[in-house]
């Protein structure tokens, strides 16, 4: 079976020293590498968080969650996808709605009432989702703020208010400039959530509350088909909770 070193060798060179380090480690303890957290793998290392994203970066992986994916032998990040399309979405869908954590809507939903202001940060593919969820919370009165450029979301934690809450919504939850955000965020003791189509991704784990669909990576001929929708899904549920704990009858 090939060690974590053979899997990447064309890629070690391109590593730090303490990137290598952080790879010696996996692979000579695979069997606890396997379990650990985004958060246990820097501790043990006694580097950042920062770093084994970008060591999983630099041996081109999307981040941490894929990393683990590929350490218990998940080669590869494509799924097979079936020759009937609706069956194939209705595959994904399904199991992404079993993944979903009801007692997490509600603590995400009260979370969300008691924070005086509610900052949604969006880019890339993502961004449309930002203010869908931004103009949603707006109706109900709620203050809320969008980013999705990225000097605005660099100037965050410099006027973010310890009583707002930060909500980042990204597909992977690798986004280096969200990660580096929220690690800003935890050492001001900003409270964060993240909603991501990967409960074991870095977001996930570095912020106060996640929710998270499981829908694995998905590409064909070359292009990013990930289906986004399961986002959209999280976001109606947070904030038809939020309706209903908002305006109780």
């Amino acid at each position: 079976m090939k060690t974590p070193v053979d899997l990447f060798t064309d890629k070690v060179h391109l590593l730090t020293h303490a990137e290598r380090h952080v790879l010696a480690y996996i692979e000579a303890h695979l069997t606890n590498a396997k379990r650990m957290s985004l958060t246990e793998m820097a501790e043990e290392n006694n580097v950042s968080t920062t770093t084994v994203v970008r060591m999983c970066h630099h041996l081109g992986l999307n981040g941490f969650a894929e990393l683990k994916y590929v350490l218990r032998d998940h080669h590869s990040s494509s799924v097979r996808r079936a020759d009937n399309i609706v069956d194939q979405y209705k595959y994904v869908l399904e199991h992404a709605l079993g993944a979903i954590d009801t007692n997490a809507i509600e603590e995400v939903t009260d979370a969300m009432k008691k924070s005086s202001r509610i900052v949604v940060v969006a880019i890339g593919l993502t961004k449309p989702l930002g203010e869908y969820v931004s103009k949603k919370l707006m109706q109900m009165n709620k203050t809320s703020t969008y980013l999705y450029e990225l000097h605005m979301i660099h100037l965050l934690p410099s006027w973010i208010e310890e009583d707002d809450l930060v909500l980042c919504i990204s597909s992977s939850g690798e986004v280096e400039l969200l990660i580096d955000l929220i690690e800003q965020l935890n050492a001001r003791r900003i409270h964060s959530v993240a909603i991501t189509n990967a409960n074991s991704s870095s977001l996930a784990q570095l912020t106060s509350q996640s929710l998270n669909a499981r829908v694995p990576k998905t590409s064909f001929a070359g292009f990013d088909i990930t289906t986004r929708s399961t986002l959209t899904l999280l976001l109606d549920m947070i904030f038809e909770s939020y309706i209903r704990k908002t305006l109780k009858p």
